[in-house]
């Protein structure tokens, strides 16, 4: 019997880089098929969000049209009505969502009829203007309300939904003796402040008053139908979160405020201008030392003052804050949050320099009644952060002769250059014959008199040769001892060597 040969077929089967090359293919697939499906599950679930966020912005909205002209003003906001005031904001649920409802209310001045003497930089208040030439000035800018309805999704804050309309009274521009308040917030630079929140009040008057707006893109907030007064008893205020705040003062006795009260006239318009500026968690860091010869003098108490000025008087030395403070066991104490401004240390435990005693700050000293302030800038800046922190050494003493340091030129010195032979300029006080020394660590670098010494200003010459960073600027003379603290990455004192 003949038995033909069968070719049997076989299979050889995958390689392990073939099947781990599959199994990336596969999976990658997959990733994209769930990654498509969850975004089309969250786009479907952010559109029935807006949905019934626009369902309850656009309700409020018509609630709003339907009520008496009086009735559109809110409790605490810019417009005062005779009638009863509506809530800035509310809560209400819908579906699976709960929202929080916020409306906005303010007269506009419609250029149609002319409108308010503005200043140029809020001429931008009179809408759809310039009004045309030849119109008389609008005295009574209430031409019509803007209303603004936004929605928020309560959880993540996210807005949903705006709406905005404007509503004219049936006989616009009726006669009242009210005048306007314009109020500008910006910064110690000029910067308009946006979003702070605006507060005038008038505990004068029958019932008291107190108006709260948001400052615009330009940092303008208006007022208007303000009761007259004019007895400088309007008080405003402005804050804003991470900044600064502010408010006007009235006069004592001779003393005039550098913020005052304000007066309103009927049909007139009151200006005020408030600074205020961004904060830093941390401000300030002092350390306490002693002048013979600058080491840490642990738990001294001493009092520091500044921030805004309260008085024009160049006399009155009376700030915004003013508070005693007491160093730590390490001589050091870090001040947050304080209003950028002017800062002056006082070895003293009431609120000024005590008679016969000196307190000598590194790179910013003083002594007696001549005081040179510590400069806290706007803005948020840290030890490691983009700058440094301001950070001063005071050192207490009952010496006149101290020597006190002002500044130190060049603070920052390339390495790039010839480092040989860097000479260094010291200004302040008490100054000739002083001994220099730049320390870093453990290394100690001496300098050499470089022409003649004058008693506010000497100059020294180092060999930095090799050295990089920040060094600290040591100055000895009358058995006193001042240092100049240099921080990385920059340095608010010091010498800095720089790549």
């Amino acid at each position: 019997m003949q038995i033909t040969d069968k070719k049997i077929s076989k299979f050889d089967g995958f390689t392990i880089p073939e099947l781990i090359v599959s199994m990336l293919v596969l999976t990658t697939i997959i990733m994209a098929t769930f990654s498509t499906y969850s975004i089309l599950v969250r786009s479907a679930g952010l559109a029935r969000m807006k949905s019934a966020g626009l369902g309850l912005a656009t309700e409020q909205l018509e609630y709003l049209k339907g009520l008496p002209y009086d009735y559109l003003a809110l409790q605490g906001g810019a417009i005062n009505s005779s009638g009863p005031k509506l809530p800035v904001s509310f809560e209400k649920t819908s579906g699976p969502y709960t929202f929080v409802v916020t409306t906005s209310i303010r007269y506009a001045d419609d250029a149609f009829d002319g409108c308010l003497n503005y200043p140029v930089s809020q001429s931008y208040l009179c809408v759809n203007g310039p009004a045309d030439t030849g119109l008389p000035v609008d005295s009574n800018p209430r031409d019509y309300k803007l209303i603004d309805v936004s929605v928020n999704e309560k959880k993540s804050n996210k807005e949903v939904a705006r709406v905005s309309t404007h509503v004219a009274a049936r006989v616009a521009e009726t006669a009242g003796n009210t005048g306007a308040l314009l109020v500008n917030i910006i910064t110690s630079s000029g910067e308009p402040v946006a979003g702070a929140a605006v507060t005038i009040t008038n505990s004068t008057l029958i019932p008291s008053l107190s108006q709260t707006i948001t400052s615009d893109t330009n940092g303008v907030a208006i007022f208007l139908d303000v009761p007259p007064d004019s007895g400088k008893d309007y008080v405003v205020s402005a804050t804003k979160a991470g900044h600064s705040s502010l408010s006007t003062i009235s006069a004592s006795g001779s003393l005039v405020p550098v913020y005052p009260n304000v007066s309103v006239l009927a049909q007139t318009v009151t200006n005020s201008t408030l600074k205020i500026d961004a904060l830093s968690s941390e401000s300030l860091r002092v350390v306490s030392r002693h002048s013979s010869d600058g080491t840490i003098r642990p738990n001294t108490t001493m009092n520091i003052r500044g921030g805004v000025k309260l008085y024009t008087d160049n006399a009155d030395q009376t700030y915004s804050y003013s508070q005693n403070i007491t160093t730590d066991i390490n001589g050091e104490i870090l001040l947050s949050n304080l209003t950028p401004g002017n800062y002056y240390l006082c070895y003293s435990s009431n609120q000024g320099c005590a008679s016969g005693v000196y307190l000598a700050v590194s790179n910013n000293a003083y002594g007696g009644s001549v005081a040179q302030p510590i400069i806290v800038a706007p803005g948020s800046v840290s030890e490691s952060g983009s700058g440094p922190m301001q950070i001063v050494n005071a050192f207490i003493t009952t010496n006149n002769t101290h020597v006190k340091l002002a500044d130190i030129q060049p603070s920052t010195i390339p390495q790039s250059g010839d480092l040989s032979s860097i000479i260094i300029n010291i200004t302040g006080s008490n100054l000739a014959g002083s001994s220099v020394t730049l320390r870093q660590g453990g290394v100690n670098l001496s300098t050499v008199i470089d022409g003649v010494d004058q008693n506010n200003s000497i100059y020294r010459r180092v060999d930095l040769s090799g050295q990089s960073g920040a060094w600290e600027v040591i100055v000895t003379n009358n058995g006193t001892t001042s240092i100049m603290t240099g921080v990385t990455p920059g340095t608010l004192g010091g010498v800095n060597v720089t790549p």
